[in-house]
């Protein structure tokens, strides 16, 4: 149909009337209905990549002081994103590390940002404002985002950037004719712009949200003036300043530096034009999605590779050129899809971009201005001689509802999609189950993916299965051996193996060999240096051991891996009071370190402050409560400190946990029979275990 046409269908007077619409509340229920049931599967899902840094194991989360770092100490958790991890510590209080609470948030906020995008869209008049909140709802490429509690982040920007962009549109609207009537209620603009605070404090991605308002503006008027613009000055300087700490964040605490990002200018506009048409053409046909894409190599001598950027900057002047016939819509729907598209595009670095240079989750915050394009020309293009807005010539801003039979076969059509949609959503909310069901699809998608492999091999490892978890990391070293976290985690597993079932010969050599590589690859990084010193330690490599560990602490002074393992190298070479401090070092950086607070209560107990080991015994019992270790060090310690009912119970526990050890059993008698003697203030006539 042509834009002639378009405009011709629009401009006719209207000649039958809308059906009724559904009350609001109906529809909303619905939208809301809907996300819920799509995302079904997710409510059973486990923790997949970086949800234990953030969630597992944040220490961050575990008390007040952690929260207090959380908003005063960049770098304490992975981004500085206080207001994301401020909901993580809120929600720790409530139900702890179990995955369900995180999935649903995500859930519920994604169906926030369902509600949230549609009366913005009804505010500015865009014709099938629910279809288009219908689509983000249930369109598959948002799962990646919803679906993965580490992309928090992502779904709460845009609930706070949409809440926003509704407020600053109360205190502005976009209509000349309200504008003149409603300006000047400031209180709708204070209350954007802490919105858009908390906003940049999630994600800094809504950097964008000032220049969506510019474009808004000129869409739906033509123009924009001084007016506009001057109350968006304090937003822009926001964007500016937080904009820029999260790229030095990115650059020197994430870690996005280094021969990866190494790119021309001419590259990353390469990296960018294919990066646009790419994940566009995943809207309009989502498949395969893939959690990690190929990333394709980057070329400026290979002339085809132009044509990408070459068309995303034809694209707008082809548009613009073209507005008086289909109007301002189509333009501004595709600024504001690159705008809020463009700190991901590749012109920053992108920690992510190490992986492809693509991702469903980048596209979160943009897909909304391409669905609501698809859903108004839908929309004006059913109601085609029907119904129509007099004197409006813009496919995005008419407001036409389909009638009659036409409007019959539309509703029909769109249900369809709605349907497919919703189960293509479900299918891949599924594959997010665990790690090995999400990086077994992703391989099957991209087997040159070596990051997949990699992390299939970890979670592999986690569930004890160390041999095929090693195969899979070889077949990642295969794809690319200059990825200092895959040499990284072969040693760590190396590592894990030997830890579990005893050490191959060898297998201490090979984990030095490639932790060492890994530090050589990438220097700044701590990790490889704490490995390569717990693998001397194990060969009673002392001094080699304390070089590396104390290479660490160089890098990242608070390392607690660093700290705690050189608290078990002072424990061996009967150093207790140093190994005292690195512990309790250990342990206050990370309250929850079981492992640190057991070698604590043992370097307590060798001193003789057998109370204060006590102590660090029963928080290790309360954070990991079914540790026959630590109940049994807690209950030695109980008795040599004449606490014999606490003793008892202690070993009841143990019994309990063990209901088949034949020691469990005999130490409980005995320790009972201890308990009665002592009651009875009878001398004991033998010793009670750990006496």
């Amino acid at each position: 149909m042509s834009g002639s046409v378009v405009k011709k269908e629009l401009r006719t007077t209207r000649t039958s009337a809308a059906p009724a619409k559904p009350s609001q509340t109906v529809a909303g229920v619905a939208l809301v209905v809907a996300v819920l049931v799509v995302y079904w599967p997710v409510y059973r899902a486990s923790y997949i990549i970086d949800d234990d840094i953030n969630i597992t194991a944040n220490p961050t989360l575990l008390n007040v002081a952690g929260l207090k770092r959380i908003w005063f100490e960049p770098g304490a958790v992975q981004q500085y994103y206080p207001v994301v991890y401020t909901t993580y510590w809120m929600e720790y209080r409530l139900w702890g590390s179990a995955p369900l609470g995180y999935h649903l948030v995500n859930v519920l906020l994604h169906a926030v940002n369902v509600l949230l995008l549609w009366q913005v869209l009804l505010r500015l008049q865009v014709p099938g404002a629910w279809l288009a909140a219908a689509l983000f709802a249930l369109h598959p490429v948002e799962v990646e985002t919803v679906a993965w509690v580490s992309e928090r982040k992502n779904v709460l920007s845009l609930t706070l950037a949409l809440a926003a962009l509704v407020c600053y549109l109360r205190f502005a609207p976009a209509d000349d004719e309200r504008a003149s009537s409603t300006r000047g209620a400031w209180r709708w603009y204070a209350l954007a712009l802490v919105l858009f605070v908390a906003a940049l404090l999630s994600k800094t991605v809504v950097v964008t949200l000032p220049a969506v308002l510019v474009v808004i503006y000129w869409w739906r008027r033509g123009r924009f003036l001084a007016r506009d613009i001057v109350p968006l000055l304090p937003m822009f300087a926001l964007s500016l300043l937080l904009g820029l700490a999260g790229m030095w964040l990115e650059r020197n605490h994430v870690g996005a530096v280094g021969d990866e990002w190494s790119l021309t200018f001419a590259e990353r506009f390469l990296v960018a034009g294919r990066g646009l048409w790419f994940q566009l053409g995943k809207l309009f046909w989502p498949a395969p999605l893939v959690f990690f894409y190929p990333r394709w190599t980057v070329d400026a001598s290979q002339w085809w590779q132009w044509l990408w950027p070459i068309a995303a900057l034809l694209a707008p002047i082809g548009l613009w050129l073209m507005r008086n016939k289909i109007g301002r819509g189509s333009l501004a729907a595709y600024l504001i899809y690159v705008g809020v598209l463009l700190p991901a595009l590749g012109f920053i670095n992108v920690y992510f971009h190490l992986f492809s240079y693509v991702a469903d989750h980048f596209q979160y915050h943009a897909s909304p201005a391409i669905f609501a394009w698809v859903a108004a020309a839908m929309t004006l293009l059913a109601s085609r001689g029907t119904t129509h807005s007099a004197g409006s010539a813009d496919i995005a801003t008419s407001a036409v509802v389909p009638a009659g039979g036409r409007g019959l076969w539309w509703a029909s059509g769109t249900a369809a999609v709605l349907l497919l949609l919703a189960g293509l959503t479900m299918r891949a909310a599924a594959l997010y189950r665990d790690e090995e069901t999400l990086f077994r699809d992703t391989i099957a998608k991209n087997p040159t993916s070596w990051i997949a492999w990699s992390n299939l091999g970890l979670a592999l490892g986690a569930q004890g299965r160390h041999d095929e978890a090693l195969e899979m990391l070889a077949r990642a070293l295969e794809l690319d051996a200059g990825k200092s976290r895959v040499h990284y985690n072969y040693a760590k597993l190396l590592l894990d193996r030997g830890e579990t079932r005893g050490f191959s010969p060898g297998d201490l050599e090979q984990a030095i060999q490639h932790f060492g590589e890994a530090g050589r690859l990438e220097e700044h990084w701590a990790a490889p240096h704490v490995g390569l010193g717990a693998a001397r330690l194990r060969q009673q490599q002392f001094a080699a051991a304390r070089d590396s560990l104390q290479d660490a602490l160089a890098r990242e002074p608070e390392n607690v891996d660093a700290l705690y393992t050189l608290g078990l190298l002072c424990i061996e070479e009967k150093e207790f009071s140093q190994a005292e401090q690195f512990l309790t070092h250990a342990v206050r950086l990370d309250p929850g370190r079981v492992a640190a607070r057991l070698a604590l209560g043992r370097v307590l107990a060798e001193r003789g402050e057998m109370a204060k080991a006590a102590e660090e015994f029963a928080a290790a019992v309360a954070l990991r409560q079914d540790d026959v270790a630590a109940w049994t060090e807690l209950a030695v310690t109980r008795m040599k400190l004449g606490q014999v009912d606490s003793a008892v119970e202690c070993f009841r526990e143990i019994a309990r946990l063990q209901p088949n050890s034949l020691d469990a059993q005999n130490n409980l008698r005995a320790v009972l029979e201890y308990q009665r003697q002592h009651a009875a203030g009878v001398p004991p006539t033998a010793a009670g275990p750990g006496k």
